[in-house]
């Protein structure tokens, strides 16, 4: 019998960060998929979960085109066909390991353990690269992740379970779904077949750890299928790579705040200002502020300064800059963007 695990010892403690980073760099990973490896691993996880015969196994090279396969073969054989099987694999193995592992851990190690690597594990992995992946395959097709495993992007909760497994809990009905999660992208399991998918072959993000590429797709996977992305935000690879083709009635209409708000970053703020036909609000020595309402969201309000420096051939170029809504002068607005008070700002020499 297993003793229960009340609380981590220093030396366990220290391995938390070691196991935190192993499965951000699994969830993360570029490295073709090891396809031996995942097929042992779904077979070990078919056993486990109470299917006798092995799958065939169908590699795809996205979870685009897995999603596809998966919707296809759900559409030939009926709804449950795949949700069958998919609550024996996953959900019947990892309910069974949920209910050992509460009786065999404290609830302090789990809240311990949760924190220090299911979280920051889930924040790099799941938040970060799986949603974006996800919200990009809903859009073309329908249901698409109904029993789907996610492989690398399960890095967080396989994460947390390996580091209790580590620590003396028995953990082992997971070895399979383990395998999987370490060596391939995402998977669909059926009765008598298993597609598995391989794992991204680029992936971009900028300083925060959010999807972002200024010039391509921010995830690219061996088929080809691309997911772009501007600073975590899911956007129409047009945006990216042919920002000229925005129009201001496009921002107008754009109903996704969030999307709006990367049109706008990409159209300019100088150039929507001046074609939306704003007007200004406020105009003094230092510069003119402009406000243009914008539905569903805050105002754009920006501030255009002249640099008073000027360039080689004696021009003064010109910057527009955004600023806080709540900006009522142009004073105001430039003293903020040094992080200064208005009455404050009083610059010798602006460069």
């Amino acid at each position: 019998m297993i003793e229960p695990l009340d609380q981590l010892t220093p030396e366990q403690e220290a391995q938390l960060p070691a196991i935190r980073e192993k499965w951000i760099a699994i969830g993360l990973s570029t490295e073709p998929a090891e396809r031996e490896r995942a097929e042992a691993g779904v077979r070990l996880a078919y056993r486990r979960g109470g299917l006798a015969e092995a799958p065939r196994m169908v590699w795809a090279g996205s979870p685009m085109a897995g999603a596809s396969i998966a919707a296809s073969i759900r559409r030939h054989r009926g709804p449950r066909s795949g949700s069958e099987a998919a609550t024996e694999v996953r959900s019947h193995v990892t309910c069974q390991v949920m209910r050992r592992a509460s009786n065999q851990v404290a609830s302090r190690v789990s809240i311990q353990v949760r924190n220090d690597v299911m979280t920051h594990v889930a924040s790099q992995v799941a938040r970060h690269v799986w949603l974006p992946v996800r919200h990009q395959i809903e859009q073309q097709i329908k249901r698409p992740v109904e029993g789907a495993g996610y492989g690398q992007h399960d890095a967080h909760w396989v994460a947390f379970y390996g580091a209790l497994g580590q620590f003396g809990a028995d953990v082992s009905q997971l070895d399979g779904l383990t395998e999987i999660s370490a060596s391939c992208g995402w998977w669909w399991p059926f009765k008598d077949v298993c597609i598995l998918t391989e794992r991204h072959s680029r992936l971009a993000r900028d300083e925060r750890g959010r999807l972002h590429a200024p010039a391509g797709p921010a995830i690219v996977y061996p088929d080809g299928w691309p997911v772009y992305a501007w600073h975590g935000v899911g956007v129409a690879g047009a945006i990216i790579v042919r920002p000229e083709t925005i129009t201001v009635a496009q921002i107008r209409h754009e109903a996704n705040v969030e999307v709006r708000r990367v049109l706008l970053e990409r159209y300019g703020f100088d150039r929507y200002v001046t074609d939306s036909g704003a007007l200004p609000i406020h105009a003094d020595d230092t510069g003119t502020l402009y406000r243009c309402e914008l539905d569903g969201d805050e105002p754009l309000v920006v501030v255009s300064v002249l640099n008073r420096t000027p360039e080689a051939d004696g021009s003064r170029k010109r910057y527009v800059l955004r600023v806080p809504p709540d900006m009522t002068d142009a004073r105001q607005a430039i003293a903020w963007t040094f992080g200064r008070q208005a009455d404050d700002y009083h610059p010798a020499l602006e460069t």
